[in-house]
């Protein structure tokens, strides 16, 4: 499954290639494999918006009139999404053959207040 490393301590992705996850998603430093509990791994759905942008854990999008997260629920190994207000845990599944045509308007990992109204 393609990710990519999200700082949660700095607010930031990591450009770096030198990290692999567990079969429970923890992050590891490659070099010498050292648990990073800063690190999440963030992962892609493998789906693009109507503007070729990559949709992935915590990616925002508006549904009938209200922003959505994207999330990675590891109970039903499946994407889903929500709305702030929805449980963290509990969600709808992504109908995947509708989000070619919805468009991110960012993250909520970076810009945690794209989910305020």
């Amino acid at each position: 499954m393609k990710f990519k490393v999200f700082d949660k301590i700095r607010k930031e992705f990591i450009n770096e290639t030198a990290y692999f996850i567990d079969s429970d998603g923890e992050v590891y430093n490659a070099v010498d494999d050292e648990y990073c509990p800063n690190l999440e791994a963030i992962f892609s759905t493998g789906l693009k918006d109507k503007n070729g942008k990559e949709y992935e854990d915590g990616s925002v999008f508006i549904v009938g009139g209200k922003k959505r997260v994207i999330f990675w629920n590891k109970e039903y190994a499946a994407f889903m999404f929500r709305t702030k207000e929805e449980s963290p845990n509990i969600g709808n599944f992504l109908d995947l053959l509708s989000m070619h045509n919805k468009e991110i308007i960012g993250s909520s990992l970076t810009n945690p207040e794209l989910l305020e109204k």
